[in-house]
């Protein structure tokens, strides 16, 4: 299936976080387990070989930063699935403790804006007809920011994706692996997933795990899609640092659709939303 999406997002992002769809946002970014999302092989590298597609993504974001992205994944040129993706980042967020200078004019802050650009990839391999994945991930990315200066780092992803059942995925992931420590890295942290489901009529998936930074911060993320007709409606909840509740609503025929994506932090912070149009050439996923 060859799949052209392209979204505006306006959400205040760090960066650092998963390159996510809109359908994605919706369902709380619980994707460990699901073999349907761009975005999903950027949570789990394995989840691309679950199934038999060929995809491509273009995003485009503003808001308190401005991003463009793309994303392809092919699990159908051969066994071997491959997921690619790209995305640059420019922001200028408030000041923290670590963006203050030594020195200002009385008066005046000078520019804090961070430059990111960031290339993802993750090969999967299936085995028994698809039933079972190992999956390996990987990301570059160069910074350019006016307080930290310039440099990159880079990470790696080991994801594991099966299937227990028509209806029933699940995926393991070990994420940021490399010890990096840049103002681009993100946490080292491990999550796990079960999804059930059917995409004719919908699916709820359940993630669940941590982050080491440090300490142990948990990393939870639930989320589902019910389908009627055209329409699919989504909802979810994750939580990090801070809880958030998540929903969207698309309309879907065989030529395309259209999908709304809003992550809402609870107890205060500015929402994120997220906007897509979806156009496929060959028959819906």
């Amino acid at each position: 299936m060859f799949l052209f999406v392209v979204a505006l997002l306006i959400k205040p992002a760090m960066a650092g976080d998963d390159l996510l769809t809109p359908d994605g946002i919706a369902v709380g970014a619980a994707l460990v387990a699901n073999p349907f999302d761009n975005g999903a092989s950027m949570v789990n590298p394995a989840t691309a070989g679950l199934t038999d597609r060929y995809d491509i993504g273009a995003f485009v974001g503003a808001g308190t930063e401005f991003e463009v992205a793309g994303s392809v994944v092919d699990a159908n040129t051969s066994s071997t699935a491959l997921a690619l993706a790209f995305r640059r980042i420019t922001t200028n967020p408030a000041y923290t403790d670590d963006d203050l200078p030594g020195w200002v004019v009385d008066g005046e802050l000078p520019p804090n804006f961070k430059r990111y650009t960031e290339f993802q990839g993750a090969v999967s391999y299936p085995f028994l007809d698809r039933d079972f994945v190992i999956g390996v991930g990987g990301t570059v990315a160069t910074y350019d920011n006016d307080r930290d200066g310039t440099g990159w780092t880079g990470n790696v992803d080991v994801g594991l994706a099966g299937r227990a059942g028509e209806f029933v995925t699940m995926g393991l992931v070990g994420r940021n692996l490399l010890p990096f420590d840049s103002p681009r890295d993100t946490p080292t942290g491990v999550l796990a997933g079960v999804r059930l489901g059917d995409p004719r009529i919908g699916g709820i998936e359940v993630d669940g795990g941590a982050q080491f930074d440090g300490g142990i911060t948990p990393d939870v993320r639930a989320g589902g899609e019910v389908v009627a007709d055209i329409v699919r409606i989504r909802a979810g909840w994750n939580m990090t640092d801070q809880h958030a509740i998540t929903g969207g609503l698309g309309f879907f025929n065989e030529a395309g659709g259209f999908s709304y994506g809003i992550r809402v932090p609870v107890g205060g912070g500015s929402p994120q939303h997220e906007l897509g149009l979806v156009i496929y050439t060959k028959g819906v996923q």
